[in-house]
């Protein structure tokens, strides 16, 4: 009988990020580390109140960075819960990732409306990539807020990134691209 109401009680359990619905209130507690701060150089930081040397790249995937032409086409990806994403990576130069909120959200270029689900993640050094130069960013998922994705097929998407270093400004940039689906 125990058993059964532990596993009614993780059965129960939200399925998703509940840290991504703005307003919620909701913390998912797996996006920030609880452990010691992660050894390792750190990329120069160094900026003024108001200036920022940082910048962030744009692009895709879940392993490596794939760079997008601004305009192009991006595969919308089924998920296994039956949403619908694309796969968002960033680079960050300039920028040290210990406690750095990443804010990702996509917008329909047409009528400007939010069509996805805002990202919020807060990161740390074990959360990326250290690439010498800059840090590398895999994997984030931009959920479309859509029933189908027939929805979203065809749309000009405008992706939003917003990086804010522990105690910097933030530095923002944004791509365009078309949504397509080549999966039968």
């Amino acid at each position: 009988m125990r058993l059964l109401a532990i596993a009614l009680l993780f059965g129960a359990a939200p399925c998703g990020d509940t840290s991504t619905f703005p307003d919620s209130g909701l913390v998912d507690s797996s996006l920030v580390d609880s452990g010691p701060a992660d050894s390792g150089p750190a990329m120069d930081a160094s900026h003024d109140a108001g200036e920022t040397t940082g910048w962030v790249e744009i692009g895709t995937g879940l392993t490596d960075f794939v760079e997008v032409p601004e305009g192009s086409e991006v595969e919308l990806v089924m998920g296994p819960q039956g949403g619908w994403h694309i796969e968002i990576a960033t680079r960050l130069y300039g920028m040290d990732p210990m406690d750095l909120n990443l804010r990702i959200q996509g917008f329909d270029a047409e009528t400007e409306g939010l069509i996805t689900i805002v990202v919020e993640r807060v990161l740390t050094r074990r959360r990326v990539r250290d690439e010498g130069d800059h840090y590398l960013r895999l994997g984030d998922q931009l959920v479309f807020a859509v029933e189908d994705g027939s929805q979203v097929v065809g749309k000009r998407v405008r992706i939003e990134v917003d990086a804010t270093p522990a105690g910097g400004a933030t530095v923002h940039a944004e791509k365009t691209v078309l949504i397509v689906d080549r999966m039968p």
